[in-house]
């Protein structure tokens, strides 16, 4: 598996690189539309996301992507949704 080297924000003081995070989705594809576009959703959608990407999108667009960006499932351990 290839892991993103993210851009917008860096390892944290564990040195550890952090959930996989909107910004770096964005650079990847070139805009919030072009997220969307590609999870079939609207870019106003995209716009409302928390700076961490949610779980489900995170794991489609591991998959969109061919790892490219790469989603940790142990980054959502305890989340509820």
């Amino acid at each position: 598996m290839v892991w993103v080297n993210y851009s917008c924000r860096g390892a944290g003081a564990t040195g550890r690189i952090a959930a996989m995070q909107k910004c770096d989705v964005i650079d990847y594809f070139g805009s919030q539309a072009e997220v969307g576009c590609a999870l079939g959703i609207s870019k106003q959608a995209v716009q409302k996301w928390p700076e961490r990407v949610p779980k489900g999108s995170s794991a489609e667009l591991h998959i969109l992507t061919g790892g490219k960006l790469a989603h940790r499932p142990e980054d959502y351990t305890g989340d509820t949704a």
